[in-house]
């Protein structure tokens, strides 16, 4: 096992992803720590330590309140919300919350199926956003928020949205972001579209 970089300013938490640069250290707030094998000897014990800083924000338990009515706000976009699997996003660190829009995201720890009725797979380390919701549209919050957290993951992005959710779609065109692939939801009875961005290394 590596010994793992400390700072005063690292979270209590260790996410367990690969990764494929070294960070160096900016004046910001550490996010997360990300290790892998690899085998150059250019790393630490052979392991790349990698850590990611960023200023967003992440929503605590104490802004679930905030967060939720986000969703409620837009229920016809996410009528199936589950509030245990939101507070657990939370507690995981995995929802930004910052200039009124709602983010939340994962790191694939494995190659996964972006979606489970679509031929489209992440690769470990590839990150995908889960919902994105902006409380006050047409401020430029949404771009703002989305272009500082696709810099912070530094991968590969993917996500999914409805057919029929054009403004969503608009955004996500807007943002650089391509379609990829198709999916489904509810036996089938809501289409929806694989979109994708490639980081840029």
């Amino acid at each position: 096992m590596p010994h793992l970089l400390q700072t005063s300013s690292i979270t209590n938490r260790f996410l367990d992803y690969p990764c494929f640069n070294i960070k160096k250290l900016p004046k910001s707030v550490c996010h997360s720590v990300v290790k892998t094998p690899t085998p150059t000897t250019k790393y630490l014990n052979n392991f790349c330590i990698w850590i990611y800083f960023d200023n967003m924000n992440h929503a605590t338990l104490e802004d679930f309140e905030k967060v939720y009515s986000y969703y409620q706000k837009y229920k016809v976009w996410f009528p199936h919300i589950r509030t245990d699997k939101l507070k657990r996003v939370i507690e995981e660190g995995r929802c930004i919350l910052e200039d009124g829009v709602v983010l939340t995201y994962n790191i694939y720890k494995r190659r996964t199926r972006v979606s489970n009725n679509s031929k489209v797979y992440a690769e470990r380390g590839e990150g995908i956003i889960h919902q994105m919701i902006s409380n006050e549209r047409g401020k430029g919050h949404a771009t703002k928020v989305f272009e500082e957290f696709f810099k912070m993951i530094d991968t590969n992005l993917y996500l999914s949205v409805r057919t029929t959710n054009h403004k969503a779609i608009g955004f996500y065109n807007k943002m650089g972001m391509r379609q990829v692939g198709k999916t489904s939801w509810g036996n089938n009875t809501m289409k929806g579209l694989i979109y994708f961005k490639e980081s840029i290394r």
